[in-house]
């Protein structure tokens, strides 16, 4: 079942591993690569809070996030969808594929915490004619850009190759490149083909979802699931909750490596209204300090429901959540962005 709009994060803490001045950390083949030079390596991924952790769905610090970006799509029919997206560079937002109206327009807020914030869109349609700035920055799409191969199950219940990105109008205000700025980019995933930075680590889900009454940022940890366990899971469930009558083999699922699955805890994990925001690994700068990157390792892709749980349908319903995985999408992104 696709949700609206996820924004969720992933943080890793891997004490072994440190980013990233070795000439091994990064692919080679990425580093070659002709638009290499409009990642912001040097900047991306800084922030300026150092909040631990938790196990228990709790408010997220001010700032916390400076690379969250909440989207709102609509279609010529005037329908409308709340995404997430993360910042990867001045210009490009990287959000979920079924985020995008093939023929609509495009809202994007940055340094956004919560939605009760005047500026944010809100029920009414937002403006394009014009940017507004700090304390958050509003922008719209100039260029929305599908992944070619992206299709989707009309039961919702599997998504292909959903990543999107989304070229704003106008250049973010620059930032410094520091962990003072409220709005900054995330790192991608280029690491060596050989690197393994987030396999069998806690993660960590931030959004607005479905959270009723409190329209800030939230944020939990979840643990990764592994591929097999996470088919089985979902193939099991598809059954249990009359998704797929009988297990009949076109309605089953198969999880390859276009995915990274999360969570499958009852009541901890992406909410309706939490789509197109990625997982995320925190990578220690060295052994010693407490200073990080953080990298985008997926975009939140699709969940599947339980109508019988006493828990929301669509929130945290026992089963793994989908993610599309990045790293299998770095040269698609670097062949697609430009100045």
């Amino acid at each position: 079942m696709s949700i609206g709009a996820v924004v969720v994060l992933v943080l890793v803490h891997v004490a072994a591993i440190v980013c990233c001045n070795s000439p091994t950390f990064y692919n080679a083949k990425y580093r070659q690569h002709r638009n290499w030079k409009l990642l912001p390596i040097d900047e991306c991924g800084l922030r300026n809070s150092r909040a631990s952790r938790v196990m228990e769905r709790k408010t997220a610090e001010w700032a916390q996030y400076p690379w969250i970006a909440l989207i709102y799509s609509y279609s010529e029919e005037g329908d409308r969808i709340r995404c997430g997206g993360v910042i990867i560079n001045r210009r490009y937002v990287l959000t979920a594929a079924h985020c995008i109206y093939p023929e609509g327009w495009i809202t994007v807020t940055l340094g956004e915490y919560t939605l009760l914030d005047p500026l944010t869109c809100g029920d009414d349609a937002c403006s394009c004619s014009e940017a507004y700035d700090l304390p958050v920055h509003r922008t719209c799409a100039e260029e929305t850009i599908t992944h070619p191969y992206y299709t989707s199950r009309p039961d919702g219940l599997h998504e292909e190759n959903d990543i999107a990105l989304i070229r704003l109008n106008d250049p973010i205000p620059s930032y410094k490149g520091t962990a003072a700025n409220h709005i900054t980019p995330i790192c991608l995933p280029a690491f060596a083909e050989s690197s393994k930075y987030f396999e069998d680590k806690l993660l960590e889900v931030v959004g607005w979802g479905q959270m009723h009454s409190d329209a800030y940022l939230q944020t939990i940890t979840v643990p990764l699931v592994a591929q097999e366990r996470c088919e089985n899971m979902w193939n099991n469930a598809l059954v249990k909750r009359n998704f797929c009558p009988g297990g009949r083999p076109e309605c089953m699922k198969t999880i390859t490596e276009q995915f990274i699955c999360a969570s499958g805890i009852r009541g901890r994990g992406l909410c309706t209204g939490d789509s197109g925001v990625p997982l995320m690994v925190h990578i220690p700068l060295d052994r010693k300090s407490r200073s990080t990157k953080t990298f985008v390792v997926g975009v939140a892709s699709h969940v599947i429901g339980d109508q019988n749980s006493d828990y929301d349908a669509d929130c945290g319903s026992g089963v793994p959540d989908v993610f599309t995985r990045v790293s299998e999408y770095m040269t698609w992104i670097l062949d697609n962005i430009k100045e």
